[in-house]
C-alpha cells in the first residue's frame, strides 16, 4: 500500500473514531476549504461583514464528501473480496448467537421469571405481610408494655402521696411508735418510684408522668425532710436524756449495756436509727451528712466546755467522763448501724394480684429489719454508707469515734496546759489527781468502743493514746506514743 492509500484510511478513520461529531467535521471541512480566518464576523441579519464580496465555496467540500464516499465503499469491497471466509464465519457465529438467546437462554429466562414470580407470590408477599404483622405486634407490645410500667408508676405515686399527705407526718414529733412505719412505706416507695423511672426512660415521653412528677415536686420532699429532722432530734435529745438518768443514778460503772437493759427496747432503737438514715440517704444524702458534722461537732464542743470546768474539781472528772464516754459510744452505734446500712436497700418481689384479676403488681417489701443489728462486728473504717459518709465529712478518712475524740484531746491538752501553767491551788489539785484523771481516761474511752461486753478498744488504740497525750502536761517528761 503506497503512503497516498494510508493518509487516505487515515482520513477515513475519522468517521469511525468514537468521538466524532457531523457538526464540528462540517464545520473543520468548510473552514479548510475555503480558507477563512476565525476572526471573521458575521453581522446579526447573518451577512458577512467587510468581507470584501467573499462568496463561500460549499461545492468542494460536498465533493470531498462523495469522494470519501466512494473510498469507503471500494475499501468495504476489497475487504469483502479479501476476507469473505472470515466475515461468513462471523455471520454464522451471529446467527449461532441468535439460535442460542432464542432457543435455550429466553425459554431459561422465561422459567427463570416465571419461578421468581412464584417466590415472590407464596414467599416473599407473605413474608412482607408477616413483616408488617410482627411491627404491628411490637408497637402493641411497646405500648401495653409502657402501659404496664405506667400502672405501676400510678400505684406507687398514689401509695407515695397518701403516705406524704398522712396527718402523722405533720403533727408526729418523731416519738410515735407508728411513725416508723408511716416513714418506712413513704421512703419505700419513694425509692421504688425513683428508681422505676431510671430504669424506665421512656416513661417520661408521657406529658400524665410529667405532670405527676411536678405534683410529687420539691414541697412534698422539703415535708418529708422536715418529718425526718424531727425524727433525728428526737432520737437524739431521747440519747441525751438517758445519758442524763444514767449518771444522775451513780451509774459511773460503765456496762457495755449501760443504756440497753431491754434488748427489746436497744433493737427498736437500732431500728429507729437505722430506717432514718436510710431515708435521710435516700432523700437527701449529703442532708444526713451535714446533720451528722453539726451534731458530732456540738458533741465535741459540749465535752470541751464542760471538761474546762471540772478542772477546778477533778474529783468529779470521772462522772463527766462517763458521760462523754456514753456520748462517744453513741457516736459507735451510728458508725456500726451505718456499717451495717448496704446498698441496695429494699429487695423487689412480684407477687399479688390487684383488685378483681388486674395486672399484676410489683408489691414491695422490706428486708432490712431481718438484718437487725444484733452483733456488731468489728472492722476499720467500714463497709456500707459508712464509707460514703466518712468521705463526705471530711475527716481524713479516720472512723467517727476518731474524730470525736481526737478533737476533744487537742482541745482538752490546750486547757489542762494553760490551766496547770497558771499554778495555784487548781494546777496543784489537778496534779494530784492526774494518776486519776488518767485512768478515767483510759477505763472510758476504751468503754466508748463497748458493745455487747465486746471491747474493740485497747490502750494501744488511736483514740486511747490521742487522749492520753493531751495529759503529757502532767509530767512533760512522760508521753504516750
Amino acid at each position: 500500500m503506497s503512503a497516498g492509500e494510508e493518509n487516505e484510511l487515515k482520513e477515513l478513520e475519522e468517521y469511525s473514531s468514537r468521538g466524532f461529531s457531523a457538526v464540528e467535521f462540517a464545520n473543520r471541512l468548510l473552514i479548510s476549504m475555503n480558507d477563512i480566518d476565525h476572526s471573521y464576523s458575521y453581522d446579526i441579519d447573518g451577512s458577512a461583514g467587510d468581507s470584501s464580496g467573499m462568496e463561500l465555496d460549499i461545492t468542494n467540500p460536498i465533493k470531498k464528501l462523495e469522494f470519501d464516499l466512494i473510498e469507503v465503499n471500494k475499501e468495504m469491497r476489497e475487504i469483502g473480496n479479501s476476507k469473505y471466509e472470515e466475515i461468513l464465519n462471523e455471520m454464522n457465529k451471529e446467527n449461532d448467537i441468535k439460535k442460542l438467546i432464542l432457543e435455550i437462554i429466553l425459554p431459561s429466562i422465561k422459567q427463570i421469571n416465571s419461578n421468581f414470580n412464584t417466590i415472590e407470590k407464596n414467599i416473599l408477599q407473605p413474608f412482607n405481610e408477616f413483616k408488617k404483622l410482627n411491627n404491628s405486634i411490637k408497637n402493641l407490645y411497646s405500648t401495653s408494655n409502657l402501659l404496664r410500667k405506667f400502672q405501676y408508676f400510678i400505684y406507687l405515686f398514689e401509695e407515695l402521696n397518701n403516705g406524704i399527705n398522712n396527718e402523722i407526718l405533720d403533727y408526729d414529733s418523731g416519738s410515735s411508735n407508728n411513725s416508723g412505719a408511716y416513714l418506712n412505706k413513704v421512703i419505700r416507695n419513694y425509692y421504688f418510684l425513683n428508681k422505676h423511672l431510671n430504669d424506665n426512660e421512656s416513661l417520661m415521653s408521657l406529658k400524665i408522668i410529667r405532670d405527676y412528677k411536678i405534683i410529687l415536686g420539691d414541697i412534698k420532699i422539703q415535708k418529708i425532710l422536715r418529718f425526718l429532722n424531727q425524727k433525728f432530734n428526737f432520737i437524739i435529745v431521747n440519747h441525751d436524756n438517758t445519758n442524763i438518768k444514767s449518771n444522775n443514778n451513780g451509774d459511773n460503772n460503765y456496762n457495755g449495756d449501760n443504756n440497753y437493759n431491754n434488748d427489746i427496747t436497744a433493737k427498736k432503737e437500732l431500728d429507729n436509727i437505722k430506717i432514718l438514715f436510710i431515708s435521710f440517704i435516700i432523700i437527701d444524702e449529703n442532708h444526713l451528712v451535714n446533720k451528722l458534722k453539726n451534731y458530732i461537732n456540738s458533741l465535741i464542743n459540749l465535752s470541751i466546755n464542760k471538761l474546762s470546768r471540772i478542772l477546778t474539781s477533778p474529783r468529779n472528772f470521772n462522772s463527766l467522763m462517763v458521760e462523754i464516754s456514753e456520748n462517744g459510744l453513741f457516736l459507735f452505734k451510728i458508725s456500726k448501724i451505718l456499717e451495717k446500712t448496704e446498698y441496695p436497700f429494699f429487695d423487689e418481689k412480684e407477687e399479688t394480684e390487684k383488685n378483681n384479676n388486674e395486672a399484676k403488681l410489683r408489691k414491695i417489701k422490706k428486708n432490712y429489719w431481718s438484718t437487725c443489728l444484733n452483733e456488731l462486728e468489728n472492722s476499720a473504717i467500714g463497709t456500707g454508707v459508712l464509707k460514703m459518709v466518712i468521705k463526705k465529712l471530711d475527716i481524713n478518712n479516720i472512723t467517727l469515734l476518731q474524730y470525736y475524740w481526737k478533737e476533744i484531746a487537742i482541745k482538752f491538752e490546750k486547757i489542762l496546759t494553760s490551766t496547770i501553767e497558771r499554778g495555784g491551788p487548781v494546777g496543784k489539785t489537778l496534779k494530784l489527781y492526774s494518776s486519776e484523771i488518767k485512768n478515767s481516761i483510759k477505763v472510758n474511752v476504751i468503754n466508748s468502743g463497748k458493745l455487747n461486753a465486746i471491747e474493740e478498744l485497747s490502750e494501744n488504740s488511736f483514740e486511747v493514746k490521742m487522749m492520753l497525750n493531751s495529759t503529757n502536761s502532767f509530767d512533760r517528761n512522760t508521753r504516750v506514743y
